[in-house]
């Protein structure tokens, strides 16, 4: 083998495992759910989320009132009603808390 064929396989192997370590950097940092009242306190605490933006932006957010009923929507014309349910139970919920009266 060449010594230009060894440098191209050194390179291309060493940027496959940068590119690797770089999305499971990525999948692992960043969880794809909304964090909890118990992960949100301690960020609040600690001066990290200010705690207006820890309330609007919550797993308890008014904002997620118009997602939750639409993905509702899109869940019962796929013939999933029962998590369909779910949703519109988590969107009474949120209206509820944020309306108390």
């Amino acid at each position: 083998m060449s010594r230009g064929l060894i440098a191209r396989i050194t390179f291309g192997s060493l940027a496959l495992l940068i590119v690797a370590g770089l999305i499971e950097y990525r999948t692992s940092a960043f969880p794809s759910r909304p964090l909890s009242k118990n992960e949100l306190l301690p960020l609040v605490a600690g001066n990290v989320l200010p705690e207006n933006v820890a309330f609007f932006f919550g797993p308890e957010s008014p904002y997620l009132v118009g997602d939750l009923t639409a993905e509702a929507q899109a869940l019962r014309q796929l013939g999933r009603s029962g998590d369909a349910a779910k949703l519109e139970q988590r969107t009474q919920t949120i209206s509820a808390t944020k309306n108390p009266n």
